[in-house]
């Protein structure tokens, strides 16, 4: 038997945004409830805009397994010399914001919907990845972004 493997990719930019816990808010009435920031929203938006226009694209397949494969394009510090910028570029990035909080933000908004915020829906949950390979990299400020494939099979 021969497994069929299908791949989706996409690519989001901008700078990535780290999950970051949310926040209590007090109305005016007292009420409390919980709010994610809102850069930390946008971004999810983004990545789930991305995530929605490649599955249109493709003949995405659902599946009980998947490998994610992301590739996080931070930008330089525009105080860095322009030689160190050069010698830089695609070199790992070994700062904060931490991997894992970058992938978080990404793989939370690819599950099954709960009713809360726009998500792409490309699995019923993230507990079916099987496989994750993620890397930060150093990129000049116009190229930031994260490359995301989403193999099935």
């Amino acid at each position: 038997m021969v497994l069929q493997m299908t791949t989706l990719s996409f690519f989001v930019s901008g700078v990535p945004v780290a999950w970051q816990r949310a926040r209590v808010a007090t109305s005016a009435f007292g009420k409390m409830r919980f709010v994610n920031p809102t850069s930390l929203t946008a971004w999810q938006e983004q990545v789930a805009a991305a995530a929605v226009m490649a599955i249109r694209a493709s003949n995405y397949r659902f599946s009980k397994a998947y490998t994610v494969t992301t590739t996080f394009h931070l930008p330089m510090p525009p105080s860095w010399s322009r030689k160190k910028q050069l010698t830089m570029i695609g070199k790992p990035h070994a700062q904060k914001p931490d991997i894992d909080n970058l992938l978080k933000a990404v793989l939370e908004i690819m599950s099954k919907p709960d009713g809360k915020r726009p998500r792409a829906w490309l699995m019923d949950d993230d507990a079916q990845i099987t496989t994750i390979t993620a890397e930060k990299r150093w990129c000049a400020p116009a190229d930031a972004g994260v490359a995301v494939t989403v193999a099935v099979g």
